[in-house]
């Protein structure tokens, strides 16, 4: 395995526990910090998939490319909210 598949490991583990036990909420903090392009990619190609049968998920992340793939972003600043709106499409063109 290579540094960013062994990175990309426990990523893809939660998201079994996640098919396999289905909880009520999903919680991925930065589930693509350390990842390449077409990993995040993958990574975030199941995460919609979840959510598209019904999983509820909180993603956290700094990447705008990664926050396009949500229906609904929240941005914070000094611990406030600044911004709160939908999304026009889940799912990035990348």
């Amino acid at each position: 395995m290579t540094g960013v598949q062994t990175c990309a490991l426990p990523i893809w583990v939660a998201l079994a526990r996640a098919v396999v036990r289905r909880p009520g909420l999903l919680l991925a903090d930065e589930p693509t910090g350390n990842l390449d392009s077409v990993t995040s990619s993958a990574i975030m190609r199941q995460l919609t998939e979840l959510n598209e049968r019904g999983q509820t998920i909180v993603l956290v992340t700094h990447e705008r490319d990664i926050a396009e793939y949500s229906k609904r972003q929240v941005h914070l600043k000094d611990g406030l909210i600044e911004r709160d709106f939908l999304t026009e499409a889940a799912g990035a063109t990348t």
